[in-house]
């Protein structure tokens, strides 16, 4: 019976010590914050949330995963807030050093074309 108690007790504080994140990147025409929990190779409780400058619609979207050293494999519940490279299959997202770099579609403000490009998100100022 105490070995038992002891074995619930470790895995009822095993989500305490998982890692809380927050990232954000800011562009001319939305503000982009997502965060998630790390715990060992396991991403959880992941919110990716959009808001546009003008007028300050939101579109949020939950996500958990897996993670692999600096390399995460995510899924979304439902669609993906953001356009994703169209080669993508799978969403990979990669930690470099403090930031976290997400691959994405989208048209380049100078010069009027769609293209593939990664979205560099930093630490957030505050969460």
């Amino acid at each position: 019976m105490k070995s038992h108690l002891v074995f619930f007790l470790i895995l009822a504080g095993a989500n305490l010590y998982a890692d809380r994140f927050c990232f954000e990147n800011e562009t001319p025409k939305a503000k982009s914050v997502v965060t998630f929990n790390s715990d060992y190779n396991r991403i959880s409780d992941g919110l990716f949330k959009v808001t546009a400058i003008a007028g300050g619609a939101v579109k949020n979207a939950r996500f958990h995963g897996t993670k692999s050293g600096t390399v995460y494999a995510i899924t979304f519940k439902g669609k993906s807030p953001y356009k994703k490279p169209q080669s993508d299959d799978t969403i990979i997202w990669t930690r470099n050093g403090n930031n976290l770099e997400i691959p994405m579609a989208g048209k380049n403000a100078k010069t009027g074309k769609y293209a593939d490009y990664t979205a560099k998100f930093v630490p957030c100022k505050r969460h």
